[in-house]
């Protein structure tokens, strides 16, 4: 039994030679197109701004975001989770630095 959610919530399935996940990545990254960058904490020190499809995360004391970021046609995927803080601002900004030096490190 094939099973499926798609990310974007369409009822539309992967097209015939697609695999579920070539699927789901493309959905992911179509979102990436029309972001709120008030959200986006990973790319807020990226210029030019590239495509980055993400999903963040709060709650008392923990900021986080995942996501996938697109230069050029270059793609690298970032993980940051961030406990025990206290400072929303800060928090923020060590996920922006540290997407930016992540960037640098791989020459994009």
């Amino acid at each position: 039994m094939n099973q499926w959610t798609p990310a974007s919530g369409t009822d539309r399935p992967p097209t015939k030679g697609q695999s579920l996940g070539q699927y789901e990545l493309t959905e992911l990254l179509g979102r990436g197109q029309n972001p709120d960058t008030s959200l986006d904490y990973l790319g807020r020190q990226l210029v030019p701004r590239p495509t980055i499809a993400h999903l963040n995360g709060t709650l008392t004391g923990i900021r986080n975001d995942i996501g996938i970021v697109d230069k050029g046609g270059e793609a690298f995927v970032v993980a940051i989770f961030i406990r025990d803080q206290r400072d929303e601002a800060r928090a923020k900004t060590a996920i922006a630095t540290a997407t930016h030096a992540i960037s640098d490190a791989f020459g994009r």
